[in-house]
């Protein structure tokens, strides 16, 4: 079992779309929703080099997510899961540490950080269907048609 197995696997990311879709659309909405704080800080002139190097990363993440989930690269998907498991680890330990400072933002920050988690989640379904060892499923729609005759 390798070490991405060991977790949930869903069949579906958000209950209705695909897993390959899921992983595109969570790929580009890191690169816009980290370029965005990106520039909003660089804009404002406020926060850290630290928190520069974090939204880049991310962005080059996003973009990696992105591309590899379009063009079936799964390596590229692997070098996503790596990194951003390595953000959410730093990021709980940052939420920890911003709890006994201000407890309203570090919950906050606690329930976007588990929607990342399930993102993640999703990316990592994902990969192991792209690795078989789930099988990919599709959904199936059942059209009915009705004929009419008339006299």
């Amino acid at each position: 079992m390798t070490f991405f197995e060991k977790f949930p696997q869903f069949q579906f990311c958000c209950f209705i779309f695909d897993l390959r879709l899921g992983s595109i659309a969570i790929g580009v909405w890191l690169v816009i929703n980290n370029l965005g704080a990106l520039l909003t800080n660089l804009g404002a002139g406020h926060g850290s080099f630290f928190a520069y190097v974090f939204f880049i990363v991310g962005i080059i993440l996003g973009i990696y997510l992105t591309l590899g989930a379009y063009r079936e690269k799964q390596k590229w998907v692997e070098y996503y899961l790596w990194g951003k498991f390595i953000f959410l680890i730093i990021e709980l330990i940052g939420i920890i540490g911003l709890f006994f400072q201000t407890p309203a933002n570090a919950i906050w920050l606690f329930l976007t950080w588990m929607l990342d988690v399930y993102f993640w989640l999703c990316v990592n379904s994902y990969y192991l269907q792209m690795s078989g060892v789930i099988p990919a499923t599709t959904r199936t729609t059942t059209v009915v048609t009705r004929t009419v005759t008339t006299a």
